[in-house]
């Protein structure tokens, strides 16, 4: 199995988190909700796996380019 990392494609905050620790996500899921200049924007599983660390909470600060969780892709 690999893991892989997910990273943010803006600058924004988390809004909403759509995924927890060990659980099973697929390929185009939503995982992460972001907020920026009052816009939402999902942010998808790019694979399926199972979700292995969350590195940020609700509320945190994101910067464009940061991992915000990882997956443990199915073989």
């Amino acid at each position: 199995m690999t893991i892989n990392n997910v990273t943010s494609p803006i600058t924004g905050s988390i809004w909403k988190i759509e995924i927890a620790l060990g659980q099973k996500i697929s390929a185009g899921e939503t995982a992460i909700v972001l907020e920026s200049m009052k816009a939402e924007f999902t942010v998808e599983a790019p694979f399926s796996g199972t979700v292995k660390d969350i590195k940020l909470s609700e509320g945190d600060v994101v910067y464009e380019n940061d991992v915000i969780f990882t997956i443990e892709v199915d073989d």
